[in-house]
């Protein structure tokens, strides 16, 4: 007759009986090869004689923590950005806030490297960070307008985070700018918003590959044609480009990626009843606290851990230069209403 099963005995009740220690006794249960013979039968037969099983889940976990313990630095990875991201703080201190402990749980460390402190020249960034053992490059919403013809792309594992891609075959992670824009005019559509206009500087328009607007374009297709309002595209300087505009068409709400806009708005001495509402395609909690809009949040955190998997993934296979083909990750934005953004 087989023994009565006893689901509560323990890891020590089993040490106890064997007369070793419940760390061998853990040992055994789980496989481990430095075990004696002779203390494994042991082990093993007190374990069946009471039913007991190594719950699955703890073996994992402790597998977890031991490679945690050991984890060792691999190598750093590089994050790119133009001086002009200083502009856009807020954003950047997001991103290296999820960017730097995700690549420290794979290993790596991140540093910040300003494009224009080298000289604005792309082949003398490449040979400061082949002279500092650096394999892991993220090119952080770059302009193709830089020249990065004589970049040693084949000496680094490269991922861009703007659509407006250094090199054709550049690997990128971006933001679902289509995406952002459609939900941006469903949310404001459901708010009662008919006369909605976008306005994209020529920079924003260069990053998102001008899918906001074809987003745009392709949603308001079906209004009535009173209200449709064109796109306007200027710098965030030209005010009176902007004034005009608005007071043209006199739009409820305007959809923009430029987060100068709602401070811009604020000067204007509109002629019009009623100032439109801001829906910012790029909002962040320090535009909401100046100026209370809503908008789609473009989740740089998640961007940014993203990135640092795609790069880490290409590290550990090798895979330094530019692949044959186009890789592009999309990532969703969430909305935040301008009652409840900043909380």
């Amino acid at each position: 007759m087989p023994a009565k099963q006893d689901h509560h005995a323990t890891l020590r009740d089993i040490a106890k009986h064997c007369g070793v220690s419940p760390t061998t006794v853990c040992r055994v249960l789980q496989g481990h090869p430095q075990v004696a013979a002779a203390t494994r039968e042991k082990v093993q037969a007190a374990a069946a004689a009471v039913g007991y099983r190594l719950n699955p889940m703890v073996g994992a976990w402790m597998s977890h923590v031991r490679n945690r313990r050991t984890q060792r630095y691999t190598g750093t990875i590089a994050w790119v950005v133009e001086a002009a991201l200083r502009r856009f703080a807020p954003r950047l201190q997001r991103t290296m806030s999820a960017a730097i402990p995700h690549a420290a749980r794979l290993g790596y460390a991140v540093e910040t490297f300003v494009f224009e402190e080298h000289g604005r020249k792309a082949a003398r960034l490449g040979e400061i960070l082949r002279s500092r053992g650096i394999h892991g490059v993220v090119l952080d919403n770059l302009s193709s307008t830089l020249d990065f013809s004589e970049f040693p792309w084949d000496s680094f594992a490269c991922v861009g985070t703007s659509l407006d891609r250094l090199h054709p075959r550049l690997p990128v992670v971006a933001p679902d700018f289509h995406q952002a824009t459609r939900l941006a005019l469903a949310r404001l559509s459901a708010a009662g918003h008919r006369r909605i206009g976008l306005y994209e500087t020529p920079l924003s328009a260069m990053l998102t590959d001008l899918l906001s607007r074809d987003a745009f374009l392709a949603s308001r297709s079906t209004y009535p044609k009173r209200d449709c309002i064109p796109p306007l595209e200027c710098p965030d300087s030209d005010t009176r480009c902007i004034q005009d505009w608005i007071e043209t068409h006199q739009p409820d709400a305007i959809l923009s990626n430029s987060t100068l806009l709602p401070a811009t708005l604020a000067k204007l001495r509109l002629k019009t009843t009623r100032r439109p509402v801001i829906a910012c395609l790029n909002w962040n909690p320090e535009v909401h606290r100046r100026h209370h809009v809503c908008g789609v949040d473009y989740l740089p955190e998640t961007l940014a851990c993203v990135t640092i998997d795609m790069v880490e993934a290409r590290l550990r296979h090798h895979f330094h230069s530019l692949p044959e083909e186009r890789r592009t990750i999309l990532i969703e934005g969430d909305w935040r209403e301008a009652s409840s953004a900043g909380r």
